[in-house]
């Protein structure tokens, strides 16, 4: 392994790899590890800050909550499947030679002590230590596998309706997969099926009553008033395959007028850089999301689009295409419609009615004949 310079020093991980050689057990690591290391191991964990306490015991205190049972099962919960299939592997072997970086965002935040690396003979190993090994093989069943995949399609559905949504009770979300899928489920036991192994972080927020988009800054008062403001509008769902799509928080359905107004910028924005992709993501963020048509307008503003076309039509032109885009995006404020839908519901909605009125007028008059 290269020598760091001396104006880069080594983190506590990479000393930690330099001395030792893969070891296998977590009993044998753990004493290895710096005090600051092992209260991150207590905290991540379990989410309890450790403090003066001696290093022996915190070595204890570190193994008991990095192989707790209940802790562990929410963890494989917690995991993609494609995480999941790379964690089995390495179950199954001693170690693994793994010469890509591994993501110290994954160690962190779902496998921090988990998984270990060791750097030996110019090489990276990554290791599960044998107790974990053990517990995985007590836990995991094929009922118990069958269980979790039940629980991530169910949970597939709560992020993307979250996500499409913005905020949906658990009785629309039970109508939405009820309406798709063959197996039922009751939106009475939804929040206790989700809560068994929530945590924040999975793309979503639990409510007892809704499931919400994250959102740090979103309060009980919101909720109630976007519920109030969408409850006589009536919900668009989209097709299953699609609304699936919605698990990712920045997809967006691509319509024509998008592709309009991404072609047009792309032919007429005057700049050497055109960040067209990146404003078309933030505006329909900033319309999906509802924001203050101030803000909207401030970040209109903050890309300095310059049109370069004849001076006479380009504000008029750019307008015209901005406006049709805003019109044709999915917005949760109306259940999920764009405002072009919406109206022109409305307008079929008014000629029933009208038609309606004509025929009971017809009978009515016929009465006095």
């Amino acid at each position: 392994m290269e020598e760091k310079s001396n104006s880069t020093p080594l983190n506590s991980n990479e000393k930690f790899a330099l001395k030792h050689a893969p070891l296998y057990s977590l009993s044998e690591i753990l004493p290895l590890r710096s005090v600051s290391e092992l209260r991150d191991y207590c905290y991540i964990r379990n989410k309890t800050n450790i403090k003066k306490i001696k290093k022996g015991s915190l070595s204890i205190e570190t193994y008991k909550y990095i192989t707790d049972e209940k802790s562990f099962i929410d963890i494989l919960y917690l995991m993609s499947d494609e995480m999941l299939d790379f964690f089995v592997d390495l179950i199954n072997k001693k170690s693994i030679e793994y010469d890509e970086p591994f993501s110290c965002d994954i160690l962190m935040n779902i496998l921090y002590g988990y998984i270990h690396i060791f750097h030996h003979n110019n090489k990276q190993y990554l290791v599960i230590p044998t107790e974990i090994k053990e517990l995985y093989k007590k836990i995991v069943t094929n009922n118990f596998l069958n269980e979790r995949a039940y629980f991530k399609y169910i949970e597939k559905y709560a992020k993307a309706c979250a996500n499409f949504y913005n905020i949906i009770t658990y009785k629309d979300l039970a109508h939405i997969y009820n309406s798709q899928n063959e197996d039922k489920i009751n939106s009475k036991d939804l929040y206790n099926f989700l809560s068994k192994h929530y945590i924040l972080g999975k793309g979503y927020l639990l409510f007892e009553s809704v499931i919400a988009y994250e959102n740090n800054n979103l309060k009980l008062s919101d909720i109630d008033d976007f519920l109030k403001m969408t409850k006589n509008i009536p919900r668009y769902i989209p097709e299953k395959e699609e609304l699936l799509k919605y698990q990712n928080k920045e997809y967006y359905e691509n319509t024509p007028e998008i592709e309009a107004l991404r072609n047009y910028l792309n032919e007429f924005w005057n700049a050497e850089v055109k960040p067209v992709d990146r404003f078309i993501k933030d505006l329909i963020f900033y319309t999906r999301r509802d924001k203050d048509p101030k803000e909207l307008s401030k970040m209109i503003e903050d890309y300095n689009i310059v049109i370069f076309c004849d001076p006479e039509r380009r504000l008029t032109d750019f307008m015209e295409f901005l406006l049709n885009t805003i019109k044709s995006i999915r917005t949760p404020s109306i259940n999920g419609y764009t405002i072009n839908e919406l109206v022109e519901n409305k307008a079929k909605s008014n000629i029933t009615i009208l038609k309606s009125f004509r025929r009971k007028k017809k009978r009515n008059y016929s009465r006095f004949l």
